[in-house]
């Protein structure tokens, strides 16, 4: 992107430079993205700015756009510029304190539908934005209590509550266990389950912008599975569940996990690549 912008530039024409301009930079959805970030600049929606090409932006419009366009050409994720990201049939608002909600863990979501009903008490650990328990209070009804060790990340999750119009979510801290006292039909996590080595090697976006302790145990990838395993069974009612995200090459260290534990009918799920993604295991 030229440092001079010519200040009679068209929105296609500072899209078709932005995006070239993301794609030099080695982003390898400089198309999408460069509509995002024009929509966003510009307060549109990414389906109208295709009925306003040929409007021709001002001065400050242009300037906005532009250091949008090298925010993210520092790998800054698309979601924390935007500030949100759709997730099932929410729209949760994110930033740097809590985990940018994936496509894959919706499934979890599934997963958890297909065996509580409205009168079960859920407990997930780890909410991060609350996407998760957000989604299964307001799609199957269920109580849900949602802890997080990071008072920042309940914040983000009590705001997504409020933002989206979702009661019958109890949002406290805790780290894992700590402050949990009751027992529960279903507990769910999205552990930081990435090793340390695997961790050095990750892409920009993930290692030098979202929490590192949501992301990895510092350790082999297993500490955080292992400490909800310890304890999960104290906290489940007869015949619960203990529903991880895990890994998608992990599936057969966290069964022998769950076996050691004590758990019964352990099974996986998968995401929306068919890789193991998720493991289900009963009291």
């Amino acid at each position: 992107m030229n440092k001079t912008i010519n200040l009679t530039k068209t929105i296609k024409q500072i899209l078709d430079d932005g995006a070239r301009y993301l794609q030099s930079k080695g982003n390898n959805s400089a198309r999408t993205d460069a509509e995002s970030l024009v929509a966003h600049g510009l307060g549109l929606k990414r389906v109208d700015i295709y009925l306003q090409l040929e409007k021709t932006l001002i001065d400050d419009e242009l300037r906005e756009l532009r250091e949008l366009f090298k925010l993210r050409a520092t790998g800054k994720p698309l979601q924390y510029i935007l500030g949100s990201v759709a997730f099932r049939y929410l729209e949760i608002d994110v930033d740097e304190n809590v985990l940018i909600p994936r496509p894959e863990t919706e499934i979890i979501v599934e997963v958890i539908a297909d065996i509580v009903t409205e009168k079960s008490k859920v407990l997930e650990l780890g909410t991060g934005s609350g996407a998760i328990a957000l989604s299964v209070a307001s799609e199957v009804k269920a109580k849900v209590d949602a802890t997080d060790i990071c008072t920042k990340a309940l914040s983000v999750a009590r705001s997504n509550a409020q933002k989206n119009g979702v009661s019958g979510v109890n949002f406290f801290e805790s780290d894992w266990f700590s402050s949990v006292k009751e027992k529960y039909d279903l507990i769910v996590a999205n552990p930081p389950y990435v090793s340390l080595n695997e961790y050095s090697i990750l892409q920009t976006e993930i290692r030098d912008f979202e929490p590192r302790v949501a992301v990895t145990d510092e350790a082999d990838g297993l500490q955080c599975i292992k400490m909800i395993t310890d304890l999960a069974l104290s906290h489940l009612t007869d015949n619960g569940y203990l529903v991880l995200e895990i890994g998608y090459e992990q599936r057969e260290k966290v069964k022998r996990i769950f076996e050691e534990k004590g758990f019964k009918n352990i099974s996986a799920k998968q995401d929306l690549a068919n890789r193991d993604r998720f493991v289900v295991a009963s009291a």
